[in-house]
């Protein structure tokens, strides 16, 4: 079976974790992930039928879970976070754990397929061709190839990439010589054929210097400098919408799902405001509207809304 997901981690209230690309007091900051969850799978269970939705997360009530089960998603609520960080990037070792629970669980078939997306994801074609890249004997996981690096000096998360490539030597045994830096926004890969990658991250998360590797990415990068993945240019592309940083390719609309990490608080609540209240929705118009709202393939009118909806925000927030 063909899986795609999303999972989220809410913090207890007395957590004060610090979220990338997004603020406000922590009750709105959830509120505003919950949405993200939502549309993630409103247009991914309409652009990807067939296909089956599950939802991972350590919470039972919480906002939008009965209209997101209505859109046919499986929802697993009993996760736990083994290896939480402090301040930034506290939950993103959560990642480990769905992988963990979908390897453990008796439910999943070895030739179950998953492919794991960050919830601030929208799709926007059919996915179904990048599952078959892990159909049969070749079964190496599917990643996004977030960037290319020649220095080992370079920082990558608060560590140099030559302390990672030491530290996945002392603990792995093997050297490695990190090049690429994967993307934690996603990750696809059979059940049956991801046992040697449980088994290094394992490794790396229970050794002395897990609190040295903060983030999945840097994890991901180390194993994949030993171990390849496959990295398609077109499953998802990670699009920087801010007025400083514009990135987004002439070819978009022919990516099977877009990330949007600096349009939490913008476009995307507004996707969220239209979406819930729409039913009768064909993939054209979903696809349509997210480039509508999104303004993603104009940079000077996304510049003009992005200018409008921050100073809403920040007098919402009396910032201003």
């Amino acid at each position: 079976m063909k899986n795609i997901c999303t999972y989220f981690y809410q913090e207890s209230p007395i957590k004060a974790s610090e979220y990338a690309n997004i603020s406000g007091v922590k009750e709105d900051i959830d509120l505003i992930y919950w949405k993200t969850v939502y549309t993630f799978f409103f247009t991914s269970v309409k652009i990807n039928e067939g296909i089956n939705h599950i939802f991972f997360t350590n919470i039972v009530g919480f906002p939008y879970r009965k209209e997101i089960e209505s859109l046919g998603v499986t929802i697993y609520d009993n996760l736990i976070l083994s290896h939480p960080n402090e301040g930034k990037w506290a939950s993103v070792k959560f990642f480990f754990d769905v992988i963990d629970f979908i390897y453990d669980s008796k439910q999943f078939f070895n030739s179950d397929k998953f492919a794991l997306f960050d919830t601030d994801c929208i799709a926007l074609n059919n996915f179904s061709q990048y599952f078959d890249l892990i159909e049969g004997i070749n079964k190496s996981p599917i990643a996004y190839l977030n960037g290319v690096e020649d220095d080992p000096s370079t920082s990558f998360h608060g560590e140099t990439i030559i302390t990672l490539q030491q530290i996945y030597k002392e603990i792995i045994g093997e050297s490695i010589v990190i090049k690429e830096k994967i993307g934690g926004e996603f990750f696809a890969f059979e059940k049956g054929g991801i046992s040697y990658i449980k088994d290094r991250y394992t490794q790396l998360l229970n050794s002395s210097y897990c609190e040295i590797m903060r983030t999945e990415e840097q994890i991901l990068s180390m194993i994949n400098a030993e171990l390849p993945f496959i990295k398609p240019k077109k499953a998802i592309g990670r699009l920087w919408t801010t007025i400083k940083y514009f990135d987004v390719p002439d070819n978009i609309r022919d990516f099977s799902f877009i990330h949007l990490p600096s349009e939490k608080q913008t476009s995307l609540p507004l996707l969220f405001k239209v979406l819930f209240k729409k039913n009768n929705i064909n993939k054209k118009e979903i696809k349509e509207l997210i480039l509508r709202i999104t303004s993603i393939e104009s940079r000077y009118l996304l510049s003009i809304k992005r200018i409008f909806r921050t100073v809403k925000l920040k007098v919402a927030n009396g910032k201003v």
